[in-house]
């Protein structure tokens, strides 16, 4: 699995992994848990920063949903 985008914030000490979805299919929600999944263990092991997932479903949430990733 290779996600669509990772980007790297605040001096590389944040991590988002970015999957853009146009069409869900079964695959999708197993991806996302897996992602999800990687993100909590590398985040917990604490070697590598701080890792989140973000799924963006519609171009047109873009801007709102990468707003609400970046407050958390």
């Amino acid at each position: 699995y290779l996600p669509d985008f990772v980007v790297r914030l605040e001096g590389g000490q944040r991590h988002l992994v970015v999957e853009i979805k146009g069409v869900t299919d079964e695959q999708t929600d197993a991806k996302k848990r897996a992602a999800q999944q990687w993100c909590d263990a590398v985040t917990s092991d604490g070697s590598f920063g701080r890792w989140d997932f973000l799924q963006i479903e519609s171009r047109q949430t873009i801007p709102a949903q990468l707003a609400q990733a970046l407050a958390a």
